[in-house]
């Protein structure tokens, strides 16, 4: 989503700072994962974690570990580069909630929450 389009968003769904939107993205092409792939040691890990009474809070660590080692560290890269683009995302958003001019104001015109 472009940060003006994101902008307009936030400005129609809030005209409060205590309210928030998701701005989501996929995972960078050249870093996703083949489909197949995934779908596949998704499904095997899910199945290992059933049958090893794996839930709650373990279950996020035992498929991400999963996911890296059957991957061969290909899920890690993938969600280094997800990460890497929503800081670059949420940035530019940011930069737009703040409107023209506030960059002389820094963190503080971003912390006032969204333009009127």
């Amino acid at each position: 989503m472009r940060p003006r389009r994101s902008r307009r968003c936030w400005r129609r769904a809030t005209g409060s700072p205590s309210t928030a939107i998701v701005v989501a993205l996929p995972v960078p092409a050249v870093a996703a994962l083949d489909r197949a792939v995934h779908d596949r040691v998704l499904a095997s890990a899910l199945d290992d974690a059933g049958a090893a009474g794996v839930r709650g809070a373990a279950l996020t660590p035992f498929l991400l570990d999963r996911m890296h080692r059957d991957t061969a560290g290909a899920s890690l890269s993938a969600n280094v580069a997800l990460a890497v683009a929503n800081a670059a995302l949420a940035g530019r958003v940011a930069a737009a909630a703040a409107g023209p001019g506030a960059a002389a104001g820094g963190a503080a015109a971003v912390a006032r929450g969204p333009v009127q």
